[in-house]
């Protein structure tokens, strides 16, 4: 199936701020432009700009132009456990529903995400999660094929993919960025939420003992999840987080 072209247009102005093409507070093209660029309609382009707007990815300024909003501080990277166990150790049931599972050559983003070659082959698995049959979590999922060539061997409807990282890879690091999102009309009926309810945008990037092993998207909605973090004293100092925030 092809990618429709608003999707299409976000992906290019993605990966353009990702590679600082497009810079903290830059004016991107016209909608005019892009619309020359891509050969589609303005209302195509608008609204592609118009849901990077919603993620405070992009700000439109009346009379100005579209900017590039500045990227969010990151903060100390929290410790998540399997959302399998998440789930099971509230004493809740969890259920998964497989939306997609290919091989697929790695973009320009997710390349840069998993430090691989463009076009290397990928792993790539789309799964909701539910916790007693309520959706909790959509999962995206993005695997270096030459570092886990059993991954697509494994059943997702009975081990989840961290599951079966952390029960057969060393593990040494995670990293993950937080941001809020809003639910587009995919989110709003994965999640089953409203169109535009709010959501938690985790994104996580794994190390093992062989290297960088997955780059994962996890989206869930924030009425139905909260994250929480502990953290020693100093830790918060050796981050040069001021002391009257604690």
């Amino acid at each position: 199936m092809s990618i429709p072209i608003y999707k299409k247009v976000q992906n290019y102005i993605l990966e353009k701020i990702e590679n600082n093409e497009y810079s903290e507070g830059e004016q991107i093209p016209t909608e005019q432009e892009l619309s020359q660029l891509f050969n589609a309609s303005r209302m195509t382009i608008n609204r592609a700009i118009t849901e990077l707007s919603r993620q405070n990815i992009l700000k439109r300024i009346q009379g100005s132009g579209t900017f590039v909003m500045p990227k969010k501080a990151s903060s100390q990277p929290l410790t998540v456990v399997d959302i399998v166990g998440e789930i099971e150790n509230r004493g809740n049931r969890h259920r998964a529903e497989i939306i997609a599972q290919k091989l697929l050559p790695a973009s320009g983003l997710v390349a840069k995400k998993l430090e691989v070659p463009i076009e290397s082959t990928l792993y790539f698995c789309h799964i909701i999660h539910f916790e007693n049959d309520l959706p909790l979590a959509i999962e995206k999922r993005y695997i270096p094929h030459q570092l886990v060539p059993n991954f697509f061997e494994q059943d997702f409807l009975k081990i989840s993919p961290s599951g079966f990282l952390l029960k057969n890879y060393d593990l040494t690091e995670m990293e993950h960025s937080i941001e809020a999102t809003v639910a587009d009309e995919t989110l709003s009926r994965y999640l089953k939420v409203e169109l535009g309810s709010a959501c938690l945008d985790i994104k996580r990037r794994t190390w093992s003992s062989i290297g960088l092993i997955s780059y994962a998207e996890f989206i869930y909605p924030a009425s139905r999840y909260r994250l929480h973090s502990r953290m020693r004293v100093d830790e918060y100092m050796r981050l040069g987080i001021p002391m009257d925030s604690i």
